[in-house]
Parts: structure tokens; sequence; C-alpha cells
């Protein structure tokens, strides 16, 4: 076996890359894998794999290749490796201050860009992270006006460099949405349209503080979301900063759909008060490292109807190494289903508000979209025939073992 050293040209190097972690991940997973080290370190497409399968690699890319493969080896997202990944067909910096942006985010972003193109509006992007959604709002929606807050300054730096790097303008302001004052101080304003992608079941100060119940943010509810999981707590305060018109996209943990408690009082006064306009559960997997299949909530304040739309997004997935993605097809169909209220048979359905109420207020998309029966049809009258079939051959086959025993019987 050749040492890396001695591995000169590509495709050595490509045998190379393949045979270091095929025992650690999928083929398909490996192939993915060869194709992003041999673009971003080589400058190489793969439909110029096969012309330049001779070509000699300089020790600085056979270096930073080995260096790769070796941290890939210990399980490390290829995104931080190479410092970069791609969201919406643009490239953006990460690093562990932030969190790889996340494919099923695409969806929400789509669904943005589509119903304001070309609108004045004001868009907010909390725990913007890398700056991911606000950039790419702010590059695809010329007339608006976006802006993005992080607790963490480090994010914010990551996000500033990227909104550069697409040649973009958003208003970055580092804030705790979740510490009334210095969210109300930080962010004076009310906004057209909301997006987040917020930290999942992550835990807050909740009833710790006795004030928060009076907050103007939490109080329409009646109750504080738990201690233990802020995720609706996330959710009313968006709710609280939307305008009259306004409309926000949150992809959110599964749990807050049906879990009972406070969240369950929480979605009561989301339904009661006509909030909730499409809840969408998206395929699992979609998240390098992470296989938990959540969900996104659309909520606006100008519903001109009480119709809620559910979409059982479950198998809208293309595969792609060993995670699911969505393909443009599949997020055509999601918004068609959502923006229409149409109703598909096993994808979509709409109900009232006196329906979700009838379900104590249950806002999973598996109570309202019947699942597909995928099993095999069984022909009764078939059945039965066979069943007659096989009982007239065992009468018939007990009869001859009946003469045969009476035969051994008469010789004894």
């Amino acid at each position: 076996m050749l040492t890396f050293a001695q591995k000169q040209n590509m495709t050595e190097t490509i045998a190379y890359i393949k045979e270091s972690l095929r025992d650690l991940y999928p083929s398909s997973e490996v192939s993915s894998l060869v194709r992003l080290i041999m673009e971003r370190v080589c400058n190489i497409q793969p439909h110029h794999f096969l012309f330049c399968k001779d070509k000699e690699l300089p020790e600085s890319e056979k270096s930073r290749i080995h260096d790769i493969v070796e941290r890939l080896k210990q399980m490390e997202p290829i995104q931080y490796i190479l410092g970069t990944a791609d969201f919406y067909s643009l490239q953006f910096e990460v690093d562990p201050s932030v969190l790889i942006p996340r494919p099923e985010t695409e969806e929400l972003v789509e669904q943005v860009i589509l119903d304001n193109a070309d609108q004045k509006i004001k868009i907010l992007d909390i725990g913007t992270g890398s700056g991911c959604i606000a950039v790419t709002l702010r590059k695809h929606l010329k007339k608006a006006s976006v802006i993005a807050t992080d607790i963490s300054a480090e994010a914010l730096a990551t996000a500033r460099r990227n909104a550069k790097r697409n040649n973009t303008t958003v208003t970055f302001i580092q804030t705790d949405i979740l510490d009334p004052e210095k969210a109300e101080m930080d962010i004076p304003f009310i906004l057209d349209v909301i997006v987040s992608n917020p930290p999942y079941s992550v835990p807050w100060v909740g009833d710790n503080d006795a004030t928060l119940i009076n907050d103007p943010r939490f109080s329409p509810a009646g109750v504080l979301a738990p201690k233990s999981k802020a995720d609706f707590a996330f959710t009313m305060h968006m709710l609280a900063w939307l305008s009259t018109e306004g409309t926000a996209a949150i992809v959110e943990f599964p749990g807050i759909l049906y879990r009972s408690g406070a969240e369950q009082k929480i979605r009561k006064y989301l339904v009661a008060n006509n909030f909730v306009d499409t809840v969408i559960q998206l395929p699992p997997n979609l998240f390098f490292g992470a296989t938990i299949a959540t969900c996104i909530i659309v909520l606006k304040k100008n519903k001109g109807d009480n119709r809620v739309c559910f979409i059982d997004a479950s198998n809208e997935f293309v595969h792609e190494g060993n995670k699911n993605r969505l393909a443009p097809e599949n997020i055509s169909r999601i918004y068609d289903a959502h923006t229409q209220k149409a109703e598909v048979p096993h994808f979509s359905q709409v109900v009232t508000t006196a329906d979700i109420e009838a379900e104590d207020y249950n806002l999973s998309v598996s109570t309202y979209v019947e699942q597909e029966d995928t099993r095999e049809a069984i022909d009764i009258t078939e059945l039965n025939a066979r069943i007659a079939e096989i009982v007239s051959r065992e009468n018939a086959l007990r009869t001859e073992i009946d003469a045969i025993v009476a035969e051994l019987e008469e010789d004894i």
C-alpha cells in the first residue's frame, strides 16, 4: 500500500481519501466528500476529474488534503473543516461559533422570498448565527430592510463577514431577545416579516422571574413557556414584534406541537386568536449529524379566515450522502400547498380552528393529515377461495393418511 506522501497524482489522492473514510462514512457520503475536497482544495470540478486524473498535486494541496482527512476521521463536520457551507446557492463562512446552515431553512427562506418579491418591508432574523437567512433574504429582496440579531458577538462577526462576502447590506444587532428591557431597547421596531431558526428546547429563566408573567410579550397567553424549553418564549416574542399585517415563519422542535401543560395553553392562545396559518412537518435527517425531523410554523396577524393548513412534507426529500435534502421540486410543492391552502390526499389538509379545538389544540401534522396505507391490498374473496382450497386439500390428505393407517392396522 502506498503512503500518502507517495500518492502524487489526483487519481491516487482520490483513492487515498476513499480508502481512509470508507469504514467511517456511507459510500455515497464519501463520494460527496471527495467532490467537496477536490473542488475547494484543488479547484477541480467533478466534470474535470477524468481530464485531470494524472495531474500531479503540489505539496501544499497534498498537505491540506491529509489534514482534512485526519479531521474527518474524527467525525468533524466537513463544513467546519473547509470553513464554508453552501446555502441557497450562496457560500457562507462557518466556524464553531455558529451552527452550520440547515437545509430545511431553505424552505423557510423560499417562502419569504416568494411571498414578498418587490415589497418594501422590514424583516427580522432572530438568532442569525452565520447570517445565512438574513443575507440570503437581503440578496433576493432588493427593497427589503433586513435586521439580524444574535446574542453572540463572535457569531455576529462571522455574519458581518458573510454579508460582505455576498455583497449585501444587513443591520446586525447584538441582543438577547428573552431579556425584555434589552431587546425592546435594541430593536424598537414593528416588523412585517420575522424569520427564525432558534435553538431547540433550551432553558430560560421562565417563572423564576415573577415579572415575566406581566410582560406584554408573554402575558396574553396567560402562562410562560416551561423553564426547560424556551421554544414558545421565542415564538411569543416574535409574535409581539409583528405588525398587524405581519408574518412569522419559525423552524421549531416538533415537541411544541403536542406537549401538554404550559405549551398546550400557549397553543390554545395562538389558535383561539387565529394566529396559526400553516404547520409543515419536514423530513428527518436534513442536518449534518442530526436525525431529528423539525417543523415550520407560519403565524399571521392578518388572516382573512379561520382555516389552518397542515402539510406532511416528511417524504419530500432526496438522498444526498447520509443526509436528506429538500430539492427545488419539493420546496415548490410545499410552497404551493401553503399559499393555495390546497388539500392533497396524504400530503396536505385544511381544517378550521374549531377542528383544532376539538383535538385539544394538538398541532401535530399527523393528527390532521391521514397517512397513506402502503400495505398490500388484500382481496378477501380470493383469500377465502385460497383458504377453502387449502382446507379441501388438507381434508383429502387427512383421508389418505387415515386409509394408510387403517391398512397398517389390518396387517397387524
